[in-house]
């Protein structure tokens, strides 16, 4: 054992040790708790976008945060007609149900992600019908394209492609 190294490290060992340290503790937190990618402003692109049934919305504009666990969207949508509509849900993505009201109607819903920058959303109305969403974000997180597909509450065949850009 050299002189001086059983108490001490070698000069500048701490201050490297420090640094290490200190960026550590400003990136991890950000590393275990990062935000879902598609938290974020949505604003549809209504020219981009397929809608059936129709007609296609004016506009529809989606925020999605994430609240102690709890991803709520929220959506501020104006129909072909004009009318102006909102709406809130609040669900967690651990695939059980959750109550939605939505464009398709009522019911229950639950969410599985599938990917990184994907989830499945499954809508079941009272009527027995169902509707499956596939949520996929681009890989540059500035699009995120929605596919639905099955019948709503009313019976209709649904089979959309909503694309939307982060604001």
């Amino acid at each position: 054992m050299e002189a001086g190294w059983c108490c001490a490290p070698p000069k500048g060992t701490m201050m490297i040790f420090r640094r290490v340290v200190s960026l550590l503790i400003l990136l991890l937190p950000g590393l275990v708790f990062a935000a879902d990618p598609l938290v974020g402003t949505w604003k549809l692109n209504v020219a981009k976008s397929t809608f059936r049934p129709g007609p296609p919305p004016k506009s529809n504009t989606l925020t999605v945060t994430d609240e102690d666990g709890w991803l709520v969207s929220k959506s501020e949508r104006v129909s072909a007609t004009g009318e102006t509509t909102s709406g809130t849900n609040k669900y967690k993505v651990d695939g059980k149900e959750y109550p939605f009201e939505g464009a398709y109607g009522k019911g229950m819903a639950t969410v599985k992600r599938t990917g990184a920058r994907e989830m499945t959303i499954t809508q079941k109305f009272a009527s027995g019908n169902t509707v499956t969403q596939k949520v996929v974000l681009s890989a540059d997180g500035k699009t995120r394209t929605l596919s639905s597909t099955g019948k709503n509450e009313k019976g209709e065949t649904v089979n959309s492609k909503t694309v939307y850009e982060r604001q």
